[in-house]
């Protein structure tokens, strides 16, 4: 009998679990190191009734390697890299409600003690976007850059401002490592 409760509670466990991936993905990229894969989103639609959001990642794939802004010297070293997404909404509720993308969960490697250097970039504003919806399709604009580690003694040299205790310590915890950042997209009655 305990045999059976315990069955049935992993395939429910596992079910979900499979849902929530379909669900819930992770842009990809990788601080001075290749890449070649993007990653997925959340869709988040909230109470509304009839509504039909449709997410279509529309990006080349990203090969090359993410470095700080001034730091690409070579061949395939970018700066920031894009992702666009196609985002339809249903004649329907157009008029009445907001788009909202929003970057969170930003990870290094799966650890979140240096996701501060990583800045995602929603059309123009950093972080989160809200869009007054008037077309049925709109492109949205994604990018990520990573800020270069900086400790006290370089700030002072450099004269920037610091970002991490120890820069070399920083460095090497996160060169070459996944960068893993979530976005959801969902909607809002405009006020």
């Amino acid at each position: 009998m305990k045999l059976k409760k315990f069955n049935v509670v992993n395939i429910i466990v596992i079910t979900i679990l499979l849902i929530a991936l379909g669900f819930t993905t992770t842009l990809a990229v990788r601080y001075w190191n290749e890449v070649s894969k993007l990653g997925n989103i959340t869709i988040s639609i909230g109470s509304v009734d009839g509504v039909e959001l449709t997410i279509v990642n529309i990006s080349e794939a990203f090969n090359g390697v993410l470095v700080p802004e001034g730091c690409a010297t070579y061949v395939g070293e970018v700066e920031e890299v894009e992702f666009t997404y196609s985002v339809s909404l249903n004649k329907e509720v157009l008029n009445a409600q907001n788009l909202i993308i929003e970057a969170f969960d930003v990870t290094i490697d799966n650890d979140t003690e240096y996701a501060h250097l990583v800045q995602v970039y929603i059309e123009d504003e950093l972080g989160r976007k809200e869009l007054d919806y008037f077309n049925e399709v709109v492109t949205i604009k994604i990018v990520v850059k990573i800020l270069e580690p900086i400790d006290a003694i370089e700030a002072a040299e450099k004269g920037k401002e610091a970002n991490v205790e120890n820069s070399e310590i920083a460095f090497e915890k996160i060169r070459g490592k996944h960068i893993g950042i979530s976005l959801r997209f969902s909607i809002e009655p405009k006020k």
